[in-house]
C-alpha cells in the first residue's frame, strides 16, 4: 500500500508525464476494440471472432474479403501488433521522464525491487485509467463506422451491432501488454546506471553494428528481387503465403538497407560533402544515431504500409472490405507516426544535455534549430525513400489490371507522403519544445 500511495501522489505532482502514455493507451484500447466490433458484425463481416479458425482451415485464400478468416486474421494481427508497439514507445518515453525520480529514490537508498515495484505500479494505474476510456471511444466510435460501411453497401441494419468478442479481445491484448510491461521496467531500472554512464556518448557518436560488403550487396539483391517480383506477379490471384513471402523479402532487404546501409551513406555525405558545415555535421551526426535505433521501427512500418496498401487496391470495389482497410490503413499511419514521434522524443530527452552544452561553447539557439530541422528532415525523407518504391510498384501493377484507377494511385501515394511529411513538421517542433523546455539561457555543464 506504500508503494501504490508513493506512485499515485508521484502521478499526481508531475501528471504531464504520463499524459503520452495514457494517451497511447486510450488510442490501442479505442483501436482494437472498434475493429474487432467492425469484423465481428454479423451484417458484413464474420458473426464470431471464434470463427477465425474454422474459416481458416483448409484455405490459405482471402479474395474473400472481410468475411474470410485469413484475411480477418492477417488484419487484426497487423492492427495488435501496431498499437502494441505504440504502446511499446510511449512506456519508453515515459520511463525516460522518470530517470531523475528514479535516481533521486537511488540516492535515498531504494533498492532495485522496490524502484521496479514503483514503475509497474504507476503503469498499471495509467493502465487502468486509460484502458476503459479507449474502450468507451470505440464503442462509441462504431456506430459511426457501421453508417459509413452501410451506406457504401446500400443495406439496412442495426447501427449498434456490437460485438462482445471485442472486448474480450481488447481486453486480452492489453492484459499481454501488461505483463510485457512489467517485463519492461524491471529490466529498465536493472539498466538505467549503465544508460546514464553511456548515454551522452552514444547520443553524439553512435556506433552501431558494422555489416560486411557482401551483406550489403546481399539486401540490395533482395530489395531488387521484391521489386521485380512484385512486377512480374499476377495480383488477380494472391493467397497467404504471399504475403509471408513478401513480409520476409521486405525484413531482410529494404530494412536492413535503412538500418545498415543508409548510416554509412551519411556518414560519406557528411565527411565528403560537409567536412566544415558545423550544422550538418552535427545533424548528419544525430541522423545517423536515429537511423541505426530505428531498424525494428522501421520494418513494421514497411510491412505494414505495404499489406495494407496491397489490401486497399485488391479490394477497391468491395464496400465493406474497402472501408476496414481504409480506416486501418489511416489509423496505421496515424500510430506509426505517433511511434516515430516517440522514438525521435526519447532520442531528443537523450541528446538534450548535450544541445544545451553546445550554447555554453557559443552555438545559438537559431543554430540548434537549424541541426534538429536538418535531422528530421533527413529522417523522415529517407522513411519516404525507402517505402515508395513498393507502395508505387503495387500500385501501378493494380492499374494494369484495371484494379484501380491512376487517380486512385496518385491519391493513396499522395495520402501516404503527406501524412508522413506532417509527422515531421509536427515532430520538429515537438524536438524544439523539449530541447529548449528549460531556459536555453542557463546552460548545463557536466560537473565533473
Amino acid at each position: 500500500m506504500e508503494i501504490l500511495r508513493f506512485a499515485y501522489d508521484n502521478l499526481k505532482r508531475n501528471p504531464k508525464n504520463a499524459y503520452f502514455f495514457a494517451f497511447s493507451i486510450i488510442v490501442a484500447s479505442a483501436v482494437i476494440t472498434l475493429f474487432f466490433s467492425i469484423l465481428g458484425n454479423p451484417y458484413y463481416g464474420i458473426s464470431s471472432m471464434s470463427d477465425y479458425v474454422t474459416y481458416a482451415i483448409g484455405s490459405a485464400d482471402f479474395d474473400g474479403g472481410i468475411g474470410n478468416g485469413i484475411f480477418a486474421m492477417i488484419l487484426s494481427l497487423m492492427m495488435i501488433s501496431i498499437c502494441v508497439i505504440t504502446v511499446f514507445f510511449s512506456n519508453k518515453f515515459f520511463l525516460i521522464s522518470k530517470v531523475e525520480d528514479i535516481s533521486v529514490m537511488m540516492i535515498s537508498g531504494c533498492n532495485v525491487i522496490r524502484l521496479g515495484y514503483f514503475l509497474i505500479v504507476q503503469n498499471f494505474i495509467v493502465l487502468l485509467i486509460s484502458a476503459p476510456i479507449g474502450a468507451l471511444v470505440g464503442f462509441g466510435l462504431h456506430p459511426m463506422i457501421n453508417y459509413l460501411i452501410y451506406k457504401e453497401m446500400a443495406i439496412s441494419a442495426p447501427l449498434f451491432a456490437f460485438s462482445m468478442d471485442a472486448m474480450v479481445y481488447c481486453v486480452t491484448t492489453l492484459f499481454m501488454v501488461g505483463f510485457w510491461l512489467i517485463l519492461v521496467d524491471a529490466g529498465f531500472v536493472y539498466r538505467m546506471d549503465l544508460n546514464s554512464l553511456l548515454k551522452a556518448k552514444k547520443a553524439m557518436n553512435p556506433i552501431g553494428k558494422s555489416k560486411s560488403v557482401y551483406f550489403k550487396i546481399f539486401y540490395v539483391v533482395v530489395y531488387a528481387y521484391i521489386l521485380y517480383f512484385l512486377c512480374t506477379l499476377d495480383f488477380t490471384h494472391v493467397n497467404f503465403f504471399f504475403m509471408i513471402y513478401v513480409s520476409v523479402g521486405i525484413a531482410c532487404g529494404p530494412a536492413n538497407i535503412f538500418k545498415y546501409i543508409y548510416p554509412e551513406a551519411v556518414t560519406w555525405v557528411k565527411n565528403k560533402l560537409f567536412p566544415t558545415d558545423h550544422h550538418r555535421v552535427i545533424s548528419t551526426g544525430n541522423l545517423r544515431y536515429s537511423i541505426i535505433t530505428s531498424g525494428m521501427l522501421v520494418t513494421i512500418i514497411l510491412i505494414d504500409v505495404s499489406i495494407l496498401f496491397f489490401y486497399l487496391c485488391k479490394f477497391r470495389h468491395d464496400a465493406a472490405t474497402f472501408m476496414v482497410v481504409l480506416l486501418s490503413y489511416i489509423v496505421s499511419l496515424v500510430l506509426i507516426c505517433v511511434c516515430i514521434g516517440y522514438k525521435l522524443s526519447s532520442d531528443a530527452l537523450n541528446k538534450k544535455l548535450i544541445f544545451h552544452n553546445m550554447i555554453s561553447i557559443g552555438y545559438l539557439k537559431s543554430d540548434i534549430k537549424t541541426i534538429i530541422l536538418q535531422e528530421m528532415a533527413g529522417f523522415f525523407f529517407l522513411i519516404i525513400l525507402t517505402c515508395f518504391p513498393l507502395l508505387f510498384i503495387i500500385s501501378f501493377m493494380f492499374v494494369l489490371f484495371d484494379t484501380i484507377t491512376p487517380a486512385f494511385m496518385a491519391g493513396m501515394l499522395l495520402i501516404f507522403v503527406a501524412m508522413i511529411s506532417f509527422a515531421g513538421v509536427v515532430m520538429y517542433r515537438i524536438y524544439v519544445n523539449l530541447i529548449f523546455k528549460e531556459a536555453i539561457d542557463k546552460p548545463i555543464v557536466n560537473e565533473e
